[in-house]
């Protein structure tokens, strides 16, 4: 069969295709998931085992983390509580 004609919009099935920018901001929004989904992992790996953090957000903190969730992680720096949107975080790294 050479093409399946769509039901509704009168389109041919082999007709459909994606343009190039549509294209480009889906994988860019597909590797911003990702990272935050590792930097995610890392934030609850390191407040397991009390581990010393450095997070790369709108700046980067050092400290340990007291409490994480979905979107945000709750930092300890110098004596200071710090809340960090999980969406801001581009790196975390364990010392």
């Amino acid at each position: 069969m050479r093409g399946k004609k769509l039901r509704g919009n009168g389109l041919w099935e082999s007709m459909r295709m994606m343009l190039p920018e549509h294209k480009h901001a889906l994988r860019m929004h597909r590797q911003t998931t990702h990272k935050a989904e590792q930097c995610a992992d890392r934030l609850r790996v390191a407040q397991r085992t009390q581990a010393l953090v450095t997070v790369h957000a709108l700046a980067v903190y050092t400290g340990t983390i007291k409490a994480c969730d979905e979107t945000r992680v709750h930092l300890r720096v110098d004596d200071e509580d710090i809340t960090i949107a999980i969406a801001h975080i581009t790196d975390v790294y364990e010392q």
